[in-house]
């Protein structure tokens, strides 16, 4: 997508654009990597506008009867 982004806005040539996107897969891939599920997927949540809530459960303390 940011390929074609840089395409269309002619700021280079399209196979420069993908080359340039290819680049950047092995940084992605080692940050990404290194977080837990629950960040990575809140993180792709947030890239997709998807209504996400954090739960936690109810805690109960032992001295309230």
């Amino acid at each position: 997508m940011n390929a074609v982004l840089k395409y269309r806005c002619k700021m280079s040539s399209f196979l420069e654009s993908l080359v340039e996107n290819y680049m950047w897969i092995p940084l992605f891939v080692i940050f990404f990597g290194g977080l837990s599920l629950h960040i990575s997927l809140a993180l792709l949540a947030y890239f997709f506008s998807v209504d996400m809530q954090w739960g936690a459960t109810a805690k109960v303390s032992p001295l309230n009867l």
